[in-house]
């Protein structure tokens, strides 16, 4: 079996409900008593949910998607895996993964690539790999990984944004009514936007808390917007609230703060993984986390975000999945790997803020009261409807 053809479709469609939050993050920009200033972390986010979906074929007719995470520019990940990438491909037995996951990275790895774009570029097509492995065997995906430490598997229900202080009274009510509906829908943890100062974000997790109710927990993502000091105490004043975590309080290079603020507070503190298994090591012998959360999207795939986790567990340390907005693909992919690995904290979950969760699949998946059941179905147990594929594309680039 070998594979034949390699796609890849730039996508695009509108968010629905809450919008996208981090367009709110510079409400504090201009304040002079803010530091760090709010343009010293300035992520890029797109009006629309973006993403690139790879599709390979082999010479058997057997088919594999995966997901390329890509919340901006999906032309320039689109064309990465067929200009670059799927040329390595072509020809090759999709069953060697992991060798072909070495042969992909490797090839720009001495030129300073190992994160950004060219490592989105890969997980898509490893993520691909694995579900055509499983439809090739018929095994899902999580057997493939090692089998299941659990087949439902929590999540956490992201999409709140931050909320300014000045901000109006009904941006203040939507937020309480999307965690109402979070919460009666049976989500028992929910993950809350931050970044706009410790007041407005202390009253943000309020809000949502009251409207919420009992039994359900928050999480805060900050998007590294905070110094050391701010960041720790913050920390204090949501621990104090009974915030779960506090994920990415301080920018992603500094470890030392992460460090620091370890072992200064008590809130767990989480960090969002960008890079590979390799370049994690010099956080964790820091000692700077508690939760690692990497992307299956944007971390190299199914194959490095299991050696993620794996090097997580070594440290004694919990693994949470980020989900960002993508497709049901990227939260099949994150499904089935943490139904594999032992030290499950949860799995992010974006609802519907996006058809490409809801519609792309013939059947989305759903969570039941804060849980989402992980099919024995081949590959990553989803059926692409291709006609949606087709609608949202922007653009599609084939290669044989």
């Amino acid at each position: 079996m070998k594979i034949v053809k390699v796609e890849a479709f730039a996508m695009q469609a509108p968010f629905r409900a809450v919008a996208y939050w981090g367009v709110d993050l510079w409400a504090r920009a201009g304040d002079p008593n803010i530091y760090p200033p709010p343009h010293r972390m300035r992520p890029v986010y797109s009006p629309q949910a973006e993403t690139v979906i790879v599709r390979l074929t082999t010479d058997e007719g057997v088919v594999g998607y995966g997901e390329s995470k890509a919340p901006v520019v999906p032309d320039v990940t689109a064309r990465l895996v067929h200009d670059l990438l799927a040329p390595q491909l072509i020809g090759q037995d999709p069953l060697q993964i992991k060798v072909l996951w070495e042969k992909l990275f490797n090839g720009m790895r001495l030129r300073g690539h190992s994160q950004g774009f060219l490592l989105e570029a890969l997980s898509g097509i490893d993520i691909a790999l694995w579900d055509l492995a499983g439809h090739a065997l018929g095994q899902p995906v999580y057997k493939l990984l090692g089998g299941a430490h659990q087949l439902r598997v929590p999540v956490y229900a992201s999409g709140i944004p931050p909320v300014p202080l000045t901000a109006a009274a009904d941006r203040w009510h939507l937020v309480s009514q999307v965690a109402r509906q979070y919460a009666q829908a049976g989500h028992h943890m929910i993950k809350v936007g931050a970044g706009l100062g410790a007041d407005s974000d202390v009253a943000t997790v309020q809000a949502v808390l009251e409207a919420a109710g009992p039994g359900v927990s928050v999480c805060v993502d900050a998007v590294g917007q905070y110094d050391r000091g701010t960041a720790a105490t913050l920390a204090d004043r949501l621990w104090s609230l009974g915030v779960a975590w506090f994920e990415g309080p301080l920018v992603p290079e500094d470890l030392a703060g992460y460090a620091e603020l370890a072992r200064r507070v008590d809130m767990p503190i989480s960090y969002y993984v960008m890079f590979t298994h390799r370049d994690l090591l010099g956080l964790l012998n820091h000692g700077g986390v508690d939760i690692i959360q990497p992307d299956v999207c944007r971390c190299g795939g199914l194959t490095e975000a299991l050696r993620i986790a794996e090097l997580a567990d070594d440290f004694g340390l919990a693994f949470a999945l980020h989900g960002s907005v993508g497709s049901v693909l990227s939260l099949a992919a994150a499904c089935h790997l943490a139904a594999a690995v032992p030290n499950l904290r949860g799995v992010e979950y974006w609802t519907d803020q996006t058809p490409l969760i809801t519609e792309l699949a013939a059947s989305p998946v759903l969570p039941e009261n804060g849980l989402l059941a992980v099919t024995g179905e081949p590959g990553l147990g989803v059926t692409i409807d291709v006609a949606r594929l087709n609608q949202y594309a922007l653009s599609h680039y084939s290669r044989e």
